[in-house]
């Protein structure tokens, strides 16, 4: 699977190099099936999963991952659309006429706020926000080279 090379060092420990495979782009037809299988159900079974791996020639590995993949970017896009629909009810509402003014920050889902709203800290510094939600997902990079589960 990987090749792993040894470098000469100065120090006492051999450097090791991994080397990852070659990125293979799927072909038309493989993309017109996940993607017609991801049409059907953005969640793949494992029977289907096997049965799709056969059928298209990719492992069930493979095909899971696109699938986590093919989910975030299907969540960017609405995210995408969703901002694009905000904007132009703003410059709907300021084209009418309208008086009002609109706020540029949006609170998230839930509708609540949660910056420090210009509070001070002690000393009279700004207190740093908390984060906020789960931790993101790993990035699709790190999931396809197996550097995590």
């Amino acid at each position: 699977m990987q090749q792993s090379i040894h470098l000469p060092s100065t120090s006492i420990a051999p450097t090791t190099v991994t080397l990852r495979k070659r990125r293979r782009p799927y072909s038309k037809f493989q993309i017109a099936e996940l993607e017609r299988e991801y049409a059907s159900s953005t969640y793949i079974s494992k029977s289907r999963r096997w049965e799709l791996s056969q059928l298209i020639n990719l492992s069930e590995r493979q095909i899971k991952i696109w699938f986590q993949n093919r989910r975030i970017k299907a969540k960017k896009l609405q995210k995408r659309e969703d901002m694009g629909m905000v904007s132009s009810a703003n410059s709907a509402s300021s084209s009418s006429g309208s008086a009002q003014a609109t706020p540029n920050h949006h609170p998230g889902p839930g509708g609540h706020h949660h910056g420090n709203g210009g509070h001070m800290g002690l000393g009279g510094l700004p207190m740093t926000p908390q984060p906020q939600g789960p931790p993101a997902p790993p990035a699709p990079h790190l999931l396809q080279a197996g550097m995590v589960s």
